[in-house]
């Protein structure tokens, strides 16, 4: 289940191909297959697939499957299964705030919050994570100890396009080699893709958010990270997309910085995702 701000309710959570994904993960047959179908050799060759027109027909099975508003699109048709994965969307469909001291989410997600511990350890579903794993590099981490970890897990029904949620600087960026798991939930605990999957880590520099660092993170079959060469942005511009392959962006904040909307960090304990729209405020500084 997740829970729905717009219907003020708990729903029941879709995940493309759920039933496969438990099959790889949960079998000893399947974990032998996994080793081939998270390696980049077997997404390269996936990825030609969803490029070909052949694919359009699962577009029509997406979209009445997710019940998704076609409406938002910015065009109306695509070539291949993989254009419409990156679609773009009308810029009225997700409209932002523009108060300074609001924090919006990057992206369509599902969004799950989390206190990092002194030890720089976040608990995802299942998973024992280590930020300083995560980033990379323990020194970048200890900065954001004790501070906030927020987690937007995209699924098949959202649009992949992300967003940076200030106006700021580039500090660095750095990209990490790895696996393409899925990030669905039964991953966590076996594979930890977090920190097994290929990702880019960047840092920050925020005008009224301080330092803050964003992690995008590739899943299982495509996952493709398409970040833009900007080393200066504005809030609500764009910052890269995901091609085809559910994916996740991570973002840490430092200690006493912001302060995150009650029903989200009350559902999280729950163990529960929040879903989120891109631009959407999910909370502010903390002053």
């Amino acid at each position: 289940m997740i829970y729905d701000r717009k219907a003020g309710k708990l729903v029941e959570s879709r995940d493309f191909g759920g039933g496969q994904t438990n099959f790889l993960y949960s079998t000893a047959v399947g974990r032998i297959l996994l080793k081939v179908i998270s390696s980049r050799t077997f997404s390269n060759v996936r990825a030609k697939y969803y490029n070909n027109n052949r694919s359009i027909k699962m577009i029509g099975e997406i979209e009445k499957a997710y019940s998704i508003n076609t409406d938002e699109y910015a065009k109306k048709s695509f070539r291949s299964f993989g254009d419409f994965f990156v679609r773009k969307l009308k810029p009225e469909a997700r409209p932002f705030s523009k108060k300074p001291t609001d924090f919006i989410a990057p992206a369509d997600s599902k969004l799950t919050y989390k206190k990092i511990s002194e030890q720089l350890v976040a608990n995802i579903k299942g998973g024992k994570y280590s930020i300083a794993d995560i980033v990379g590099d323990s020194d970048v981490a200890k900065p954001y100890d004790d501070g906030d970890c927020l987690i937007f897990r995209l699924s098949m029904d959202d649009c992949h396009r992300y967003i940076f949620s200030d106006d700021g600087t580039l500090a660095w960026t750095k990209t990490i080699e790895g696996k393409l798991h899925t990030i669905q939930p039964i991953s966590h605990a076996k594979c930890k893709p977090y920190v097994s999957n290929h990702r880019v880590v960047s840092e920050l520099q925020t005008k009224h958010f301080g330092d803050i660092i964003i992690i995008e993170v590739g899943a299982l079959l495509v996952g493709r990270i398409n970040n833009y060469d900007k080393k200066q942005f504005k809030r609500g511009e764009e910052k890269g997309f995901f091609e085809l392959g559910g994916s996740t962006i991570i973002v840490l904040v430092k200690p006493k910085t912001i302060k995150i909307d009650k029903d989200i960090v009350r559902y999280s304990k729950e163990d529960v995702e929040t879903r989120v729209k891109q631009g959407e405020t999910i909370g502010g500084l903390n002053v």
